[in-house]
């Protein structure tokens, strides 16, 4: 009788168990960085899966956060949430007008009557939307430069990373193309650019899996190229060599001081300001991604040791045209 009572009790408990652990809610997709400009709004999309074995009822989500009331989402509830099965959720934020630019954390609910599941994401606000996109911008060229990194990583092991230069160089021209677009007001063709951007760096990511390994030349093939320098490079020396005798025949004397002058009136000797400023942007903006956990940590000593080396370049000429 112990016995059997035992084997009852057991097969309760274990019962109870396998209940509990049969319903499970789980966000699948949400955004975890919302870029908004302030007093504009935007949708996006929240898909809530039943990866459990029963059904759940009564599905719906919420917002812990600061402003909760900035969202709003279209379908207040999903009644019936079949096992192995999606819902997704409309939600609109409202971004009032005039606030500054900062980033505001939020939780992410999903809940049933049976089971819940929660995400942290953040809401950027960004005072306009040059500034929005300039952020943008920034984050492209970050991935572009890790890409360009682990590219010469490549290289050293002995892969031919030829085609993925190809692409770093068209995606730099496309971001100095957005960021003429920004800087006249031409948002339409900015983001037509930047996703142009997107593809390219998503293109030179590809790239890095499936990089060949380098051609060794044949002796015939070596030699040729020994025996085209050994001609071609007296005749282009001699070549510059005259042209270079020429010019200066032509160019009036000019006093040094004269020269200088010359420059600061180009507003030359005050380049190096701006991308001083540009440096620093990106500098700020490595820091911002490393804390989120956007890039790892071999990536962001690199590339930081790489922005503080070329601030310091930039503030020492920029010292030294101001002496000047």
């Amino acid at each position: 009788m112990k016995f059997f009572l035992l084997l009852v009790l057991s097969f309760f408990i274990l019962s109870k168990t396998t209940f509990a652990e049969s319903y499970e809610a789980k966000i699948v997709d949400y955004p975890n960085d919302i870029m908004i400009e302030s007093g504009w709004m935007q949708y996006f999309t929240v898909t809530v899966k039943n990866s459990g074995e029963l059904n759940l009822n009564n599905v719906s989500i919420n917002f812990d956060g600061e402003f909760p009331n900035w969202f709003e989402s279209e379908i207040k509830q999903k009644d019936l949430l079949e096992s192995n099965t999606n819902t997704s959720f409309l939600v609109k934020i409202n971004v009032p007008s005039g606030l500054e630019s900062k980033v505001y954390p939020f939780v992410l609910n999903a809940k049933s009557k049976q089971a819940s599941d929660s995400k942290n994401f953040n809401v950027r606000i960004f005072k306009t939307r040059a500034e929005m996109m300039l952020y943008q911008v920034q984050k492209l060229e970050i991935q572009a430069d890790e890409i360009e990194r682990n590219a010469s990583k490549l290289e050293d092991l002995g892969k031919d990373i030829t085609s993925i230069t190809e692409v770093l160089n068209e995606i730099k021209y496309s971001l100095k193309e957005i960021k003429n677009y920004i800087s006249i007001n031409e948002f339409e063709e900015a983001i037509s650019s930047m996703k142009d951007a997107n593809i390219l760096i998503k293109e030179a990511a590809f790239d890095l899996t499936v990089a060949p390994p380098k051609e060794t030349p044949s002796p015939v093939n070596q030699l040729q190229p020994e025996i085209i320098a050994y001609i071609t490079i007296p005749l282009m020396l001699i070549i510059i060599f005259y042209l270079v005798i020429q010019k200066r025949k032509k160019e009036p004397l000019m006093h040094p001081v004269d020269k200088i002058k010359g420059i600061v009136l180009e507003g030359k000797v005050n380049a190096p300001s701006n991308e001083l400023a540009e440096a620093e942007n990106s500098r700020n903006l490595l820091e911002e991604e490393f804390k989120e956990n956007l890039i790892s940590k071999e990536s962001y000593l690199e590339l930081k040791e790489k922005y503080e080396k070329r601030i310091m370049e930039l503030k020492t000429e920029t010292e030294r045209n101001k002496k000047i």
